[in-house]
């Protein structure tokens, strides 16, 4: 088999498996109990927080390309955003290694070395931890307990935004290990303290659907917001570690159910939280979807035209 075959094969068993996981994160959702948010009034609150969940993912992957460009240099927009979106669905297949490999394979399209690549991806994944517990503290009142044991995060990300390159120090020194060195661009300061700051925008932005789902079914506004905000980190958070189910599918329901339920009639939690799943979701497909349906119609019309200057 070719290595162009094998690809291909690679690239269709990757869309499949993601297909699968999400399959398997919507099985056995009642979705009986969600016909209330079908309704003209409801409606505009529905969409409202379809816009909001868009909005936070798209601050999501400035957050990570900023995260890229601080460790490999300048990448343009349009690549970067490719892929990121298209390894984003790798979160619903098992296992965190799959979004790691899918990068790793699509990163000669950026111009970045795997090694840059798999050095992002930590970093990453350390920034949206740590800036995930922070937000959370918001849920802490609501729940009567305090906010100390959130304060390891808060004093990590208050050294991140101090010091940026301590930030990156551990990738740096593991890529001397395995004898593949980082060249640390300039700027990285500027470009990890920017995406830091972008994702903690990030989680806010992206916890607003949540609070219009429950100001809809009937909470309090201002005793649902910082509930669904706070609430929806951490159970991203959480979910993202559970990497045996798809998206911490389950996982991420429990601990929103626990969340919600001071603030939402018990009837009320559970098509919050369905709703939520699914709002996410949708969201999440289509823009990468459109992404890279986007960006293959622009490189057709790109070698059209190149075609037509030849001829």
């Amino acid at each position: 088999m070719s290595k162009r075959a094998l690809r291909r094969c690679l690239a269709v068993g990757y869309g499949v498996c993601a297909a699968a996981g999400i399959a398997f994160a919507l099985h056995g959702a009642q979705w009986s109990g969600a016909r209330e948010l079908l309704t003209p009034h409801a409606m505009p609150w529905l969409i409202a927080a379809l816009l909001v969940n868009v909005a936070g993912i798209g601050l999501g992957m400035v957050a990570w390309r900023e995260l890229l460009t601080g460790l490999a240099g300048p990448v343009p927009a349009r690549p970067a955003s490719r892929l990121y979106f298209v390894s984003f669905l790798g979160k619903y297949i098992p296992g965190r290694v799959w979004t790691l490999l899918a990068q790793m394979r699509l990163a000669d399209s950026v111009g970045v070395r795997p090694a840059a690549m798999t050095a992002t991806f930590g970093l990453s994944l350390a920034v949206v931890t740590v800036t995930g517990l922070v937000v959370a503290t918001l849920i802490a009142p609501s729940l009567g307990v305090g906010a100390g044991w959130l304060a390891l995060p808060a004093c990590v990300l208050v050294a991140g935004l101090a010091w940026p390159r301590w930030i990156a120090a551990p990738m740096v020194w593991a890529s001397r290990l395995v004898r593949r060195p980082l060249t640390i661009p300039t700027d990285v300061d500027r470009r990890l303290r920017t995406a830091v700051t972008v994702q903690l925008v990030c989680w806010a932005v992206s916890g607003l659907h949540l609070w219009l789902l429950a100001v809809v079914l009937g909470a309090d506004p201002l005793r649902a917001l910082p509930a669904a905000v706070g609430g929806f980190a951490l159970a991203m958070v959480v979910g993202s570690y559970a990497v045996f189910v798809p998206d911490g599918a389950g996982v991420r329901e429990v601990l929103l159910a626990l969340v919600l339920a001071p603030v939402l009639p018990a009837t009320a939690i559970g098509v919050a939280v369905l709703a939520s799943r699914l709002i996410c979701l949708v969201t999440e497909v289509a823009t990468a979807l459109v992404v890279c349906f986007g960006d293959i119609v622009r490189t057709r019309i790109e070698v059209s035209h190149v075609d037509i200057d030849v001829h």
